[in-house]
């Protein structure tokens, strides 16, 4: 799969997280998955070229949108999209 097909989904409950990849499946995207705001930042400095973040608003250890500009200082060109209740 190409690389810019690569989604990073921030999400620490897990049926939303398992609804959520489904659907970027469905739409042929490979997820990377992280259900803490610790974890996604690992993954994204880890080298992993992402097309886009779905960042959730409330992660047991920070904000989504704290979250969200972290990411933006790691891979440049990579959008977020935060989400709450989806």
């Amino acid at each position: 799969m190409s690389v810019e097909r690569k989604v990073l989904l921030v999400e620490d409950e897990a049926l939303v997280a398992a609804l959520a990849v489904d659907a970027l499946e469905e739409l042929g995207y490979q997820t990377v998955e992280a259900t803490s705001s610790k974890t996604a930042l690992e993954v994204a400095a880890g080298g992993t070229t992402l097309a886009f973040a779905i960042v959730d608003v409330g992660l047991p250890d920070g904000r989504g949108d704290a979250l969200a500009l972290e990411l933006r200082k790691l891979p440049p060109g990579t959008s977020h999209h935060h989400c709450h209740g989806i």
